[in-house]
C-alpha cells in the first residue's frame, strides 16, 4: 500500500492504525513489517497536519500585517 492509498481509505482506518500500533507500542510488542510501514505514513500525515497548520497561522499573520 503507498501513502496515497492509506490516506484515501479513511479516517477510521487511520485511527484503527494509530490504535493498534499504540496498543502494540504501549504492550512493547513488536511491529510487523507492514505496521511499521503503516507507522510511517501515520508519521508523515501527522507532519503534513502540523505543516498545513503552521502555514494557515503565518497566512493569517502576512493577512494582518497588510
Amino acid at each position: 500500500m503507498t501513502y496515497e492509498e492509506f490516506i484515501n481509505k479513511g479516517t477510521e482506518h487511520y485511527m484503527d492504525m494509530v490504535r493498534l500500533i499504540e496498543i502494540k507500542t504501549k504492550h512493547r510488542m513488536s511491529l510487523s513489517t507492514e505496521e511499521k510501514i503503516m507507522n510511517d505514513y501515520i508519521m508523515e500525515f501527522q507532519k503534513q497536519i502540523k505543516l498545513n497548520e503552521l502555514r494557515d497561522k503565518f497566512e493569517k499573520c502576512w493577512d494582518i500585517d497588510d
